[in-house]
């Protein structure tokens, strides 16, 4: 019984702590996108997002293990920071683009060219050869680009985000769990 109430309790503060997490990397999308989209394609977006889901998760897990009692086991620990980042994954990945795209019809257009012109961009800023980039320029389609922020293409990509949630689960699981010391 006791274990059931604490599963429960590790899925409610999941989602609880999910929601949070969701809504400020639906605060900062939403607010990149309608002022600076280059930046959402770009990598200092991606290390941004992954140190906040990092400490994130680190600061609640430290907070969660707390609040129990001082000695959370790996198990709970992964469980917290996958659960957390699954829901706050499944807001940011999948619902706040959907919504954008049905309030700006040019969403897929939008992030196509800026995904385009961060390419362009990390060519040269790379050192690339003037040739390599007009013959990159000439190879890239922003139509086929435009696809790649499909509903399908969404979702694949939610998948593939979930496999770095389970890595950041285990990466967070050694770093806070904390055994109760046996006594002899």
């Amino acid at each position: 019984m006791e274990e059931i109430d604490e599963k429960r309790t590790i899925l409610q503060e999941s989602q609880n702590r999910g929601l949070m997490l969701g809504a400020i990397h639906s605060s900062v999308y939403v607010i990149l996108y309608f002022f600076i989209p280059s930046k959402i394609t770009g990598f200092s977006y991606l290390c941004f997002i992954i140190a906040l889901n990092v400490g994130y998760n680190l600061y609640h897990g430290f907070s969660y293990r707390k609040e129990i009692g001082g000695f959370i086991d790996f198990g709970k620990v992964f469980q917290l920071t996958f659960f957390t980042l699954l829901i706050s994954g499944g807001i940011a990945s999948l619902i706040i683009p959907v919504a954008i795209s049905l309030v700006d019809t040019n969403f897929s257009e939008v992030m196509a060219q800026s995904q385009f012109d961060t390419s362009i961009y990390w060519a040269k800023k790379f050192g690339a050869p003037q040739a390599t980039i007009d013959e990159m320029i000439n190879k890239m389609d922003l139509e086929e680009l435009k696809k790649s922020f499909s509903l399908v293409r969404l979702i694949l990509g939610f998948g593939v985000a979930a496999i770095f949630y389970a890595l950041t689960g285990v990466i967070n699981g050694f770093i806070v769990r904390r055994s109760q010391p046996e006594i002899m």
